[in-house]
């Protein structure tokens, strides 16, 4: 689903670890907050309605990154990267 968020071009906002916190973190589509910290949740939601300039450079790199990242044609260049690397060892 984190995906399709980022498709739509909306940051992601998300209190889940592990690898959905990575995603986020490395492509600067949205925010992770530490599980159970509403109040880190509500600054979060403050700041971005303080500042549409951070929503609108999220969900512009959140949208590039599910088109690279997400999409058949990005699948499929990934695949592609992969296997000439395989190939050329």
């Amino acid at each position: 689903k984190i995906y399709e968020y980022m498709a739509t071009g909306l940051p992601v906002l998300t209190n889940v670890a592990g690898e959905t916190t990575r995603i986020i973190t490395e492509s600067k589509t949205g925010i992770a907050i530490q599980n159970g910290n509403a109040t880190a949740l509500v600054e979060h939601i403050i700041k971005f309605e303080a500042d549409p300039n951070q929503l609108n450079t999220m969900s512009a790199a959140g949208i590039t990154h599910a088109h690279q990242t997400a999409s058949s044609p990005g699948r499929a260049e990934q695949f592609e990267q992969a296997l000439n690397k395989a190939i050329h060892r």
